[in-house]
């Protein structure tokens, strides 16, 4: 929704998320610490060749076949690692087109941003995303861990529901 609203507070609000993320991409890189919600950023080489979202199906022991696909997409590591090689995806390759641009300084940084606002949007929308299904699963996942006499399984069941749901709408 971000990135359709074409401007106003939403746009502003992505456009620092974008800077957050841009700015903790280069932290990474430099090997500095970095806040729990892009801690992920440190695991990018082997979330980007997918051996994250591959050890995923393999520690929970699921062959990828065309019989188990419902087992696969009801499991909501796959799409958190999904989000996260997304989410890393468009932070590098619109990090690496403001460095290229920066570097033939043709035009000052704030050209320079507009010049990539669509992507910097994309970035702020994946993110924002991947912490919203990450949170979503977390809670279920605690809920299914408790015995608490208020929180029936229907209702685990339709916020599980809920949740794939929203994980799919995005793709």
């Amino acid at each position: 929704q971000v990135a359709t609203q074409g401007g106003g507070p939403a746009a502003v609000v992505a456009q620092q998320n974008s800077r957050f993320l841009l700015s903790n991409f280069q932290k990474c890189l430099k090997g500095k610490q970095l806040p729990d919600s892009v801690k992920y950023f440190n695991d990018r080489e082997s979330i980007l060749v997918n051996d994250k979202l591959l050890s995923v199906l393999n520690n929970n022991g699921i062959k990828m076949t065309e019989e188990n696909y419902q087992e696969i997409l009801t499991n909501p590591d796959i799409y958190i690692q999904a989000f996260k090689w997304l989410s890393l995806v468009l932070i590098q390759k619109t990090a690496l087109n403001i460095s290229n641009e920066m570097m033939e300084a043709k035009e000052n940084i704030e050209a320079i941003w507009n010049n990539n606002l669509n992507d910097l949007l994309d970035c702020s929308r994946i993110f924002c995303k991947l912490l919203l299904i990450e949170s979503f699963f977390n809670i279920i996942e605690q809920y299914k861990n408790k015995t608490d006499p208020k929180v029936s399984v229907e209702t685990i069941n339709v916020l599980s529901s809920m949740a794939f749901l929203n994980a799919c709408s995005f793709f």
